[in-house]
């Protein structure tokens, strides 16, 4: 519980993408073990597995939004990356709003929002 806890702090006060990857990926690693506590009970593997999958699934989407971002902005950093936005009205081209849907979808999956949740 101490390993989420610094995760969920480590990824409110992210500034860039590289540490909300680790703060969210911390959180999701001290959470594995408590989907699957149970290890007599069937669905309690099945469930501990479907969230592995889960979780596996959103962080190589959530990586490949953020690498089409960062190539078309050249920083992983927020600030820079809205300067860069609003100052060359890169928003508008289609790739990188392809790479900020995916940002958006990963972490919909990840904290389990509709239509995202199983």
């Amino acid at each position: 519980m101490v390993g989420s806890l610094a995760g969920g702090m480590g990824a409110v006060i992210a500034e860039d993408f590289i540490m909300l990857f680790l703060g969210i990926e911390l959180i999701s690693f001290c959470t594995y073990p408590l989907v699957a506590a149970n290890t007599q009970s069937y669905f309690s593997t099945e469930a501990g597995f479907k969230y592995f999958i889960t979780n596996s699934l959103s962080s190589a989407v959530f990586l490949l939004g953020a690498s089409i971002v960062y190539v078309q902005t050249g920083s992983v950093d927020y600030y820079d990356i809205n300067d860069f936005m609003i100052f060359s009205q890169v928003l508008r081209e289609k790739v990188n709003l392809t790479g900020v849907f995916l940002i958006y979808g990963a972490m919909f999956a990840k904290l389990g929002v509709a239509p995202f949740h199983i």
